[in-house]
């Protein structure tokens, strides 16, 4: 069982040093923490921008989404509709899925994701609410039996206190029951409901995928592929290779050359030759 309370000046001390160099997991595995302990300090202490050590990417991605989700409208709201349990699962539910998506999620599949996250906790609270019916309904059998031994299992041996006693048992027994038959039947619908919502959030990232890549090249089909994550860094790493290679064979071609009088000079390529060979240096 991970330890609770407050840390310890030598536990957030450690925090601080490895924040950047080992996951949450790791941290809360060594310090015997729960990982939502260790996070909550880490967001509160270690902000990504005051250290000089390099948080792995796809880690800052998640810090990044969850302070954009507690520091929101939508988080009020959903401290209002769900427990802390559920908030938590809620959390972390979200984050993951946008750093799934790699933060190129338009606002009407941020509000899908919502809608499939809260489908979710509803879900669970079914089965839970199912899983209490089914333990009444054990429960209610053995009381049942119990009382039926007493008799030699046999009704006609009760008096009259006896067979209320068990008549009303027995309608407890069947409310049960029904309760139990509700929550399937509304977890199904809510399965239903969730996979449409999947399936349709999914739908829509892959038609956008789906244009951006069919998009014909022209101006606007730039711009267009350049809305998307996984295009805009590409073109981004051609460009910067582009720019190291110029600036390589830009100082190849510029350094002096000897010629067959055995005369030395620096070529001129163009007009800002000069200029640009003395920025490189």
């Amino acid at each position: 069982m991970p330890k609770r309370g407050r840390l310890s000046n030598d536990e957030s001390n450690y925090i601080r040093i490895n924040a950047r160099k080992l996951t949450v997991d790791e941290i809360a595995a060594n310090l015997d923490r729960t990982p939502l302990t260790v996070r909550d300090f880490i967001e509160k202490n270690v902000p990504p921008d005051t250290t000089g050590m390099t948080m792995p990417k796809a880690e800052a991605i998640k810090v990044t989404v969850r302070q954009e989700l507690r520091h929101s409208m939508a988080w009020k709201s959903l401290n209002d509709e769900f427990t802390n349990e559920e908030l938590e699962y809620f959390e972390e539910r979200y984050v993951t899925m946008m750093s799934q998506f790699k933060e190129d999620v338009l606002p009407t599949e941020e509000t899908q994701i919502f809608l499939l996250i809260k489908f979710e906790i509803l879900m669970n609270r079914n089965l839970k609410e199912r899983r209490r019916a089914r333990d009444d309904i054990e429960r209610l059998m053995r009381v049942q039996t119990t009382h039926l031994k007493q008799f030699q299992g046999k009704v006609e041996n009760m008096d009259d206190a006896a067979k209320q006693f068990m008549l009303n048992v027995e309608t407890q027994i069947i409310s049960a029951k029904a309760a139990e038959s509700t929550r399937t039947t509304e977890y199904v619908k809510l399965e239903e409901k969730h996979q449409a919502l999947m399936k349709d959030l999914k739908g829509t990232r892959d038609q956008r995928i789906s244009k951006a890549t069919d998009a014909k090249v022209s101006f606007l089909g730039l711009i267009k592929n350049l809305q998307e994550h996984d295009i805009r860094e590409a073109e981004g790493r051609q460009m910067e290779l582009m720019r190291l290679a110029t600036e390589k064979e830009l100082r190849r071609l510029g350094q002096p050359h000897k010629y067959d009088d055995g005369n030395q000079d620096q070529p001129v390529l163009s007009a800002e030759t000069v200029e640009m060979l003395d920025e490189l240096e």
